[in-house]
């Protein structure tokens, strides 16, 4: 089993920023910045293409406080649980397709609430199935449909939605393809 250089050493804490070596600790720290940067991105959204740098950015944004690598894709291949996401080599050239599919459709403004929901949900499922980052894609995903449907003339509240529906909704995304 190789080893995962983002982790501490023999921990599976993930290295990070002020050097907390507590899971708990480093969880609620992490959920306070984040959380702090996505109300900072509610009120000043990241500008930008809806493009792979646009993603990145956003990532970058979310988790600067907490990781040295926020805004960078991984480098090495993650699952949860039994559902593998996509190999390392294939991340760029996935998400580059997905991102040339929106920018072909210069944004959907004017288009019916259904079918923006539908292209959203495409949007979330392809970059569930990519995780292109080794923490924090969730996060990343809600925050960038967030922008996109902002863009849109389309207003998303993720609070609205509870976590177990997140989870599961990621789930029929990945398994159903």
């Amino acid at each position: 089993m190789s080893s995962d250089p983002y982790v501490y050493p023999g921990t599976t804490i993930l290295k990070n920023i002020p050097g907390i070596r507590n899971q708990k600790t480093l969880d609620r720290f992490e959920a306070d910045r984040v959380g702090q940067r996505s109300l900072e991105l509610i009120e000043n959204p990241l500008s930008g293409l809806f493009d792979v740098v646009h993603l990145q950015r956003i990532h970058r944004y979310l988790f600067q406080d907490v990781y040295e690598w926020a805004g960078h894709f991984r480098t090495v291949d993650i699952a949860k649980g039994k559902s593998f996401f996509a190999h390392v080599p294939y991340i760029p050239s996935t998400l580059e397709g997905l991102f040339a599919r929106l920018s072909e459709e210069q944004h959907p403004r004017g288009v019916s609430q259904e079918a923006f929901a539908h292209r959203a949900a495409e949007i979330l499922g392809t970059l569930n199935a990519v995780h292109p980052f080794r923490e924090g894609n969730g996060r990343t995903q809600r925050e960038f449909v967030r922008e996109f449907a902002h863009k849109n003339g389309y207003w998303v509240d993720w609070s609205k939605v509870s976590r177990n529906e997140l989870y599961k909704a990621s789930d029929v995304s990945f398994m159903r393809g």
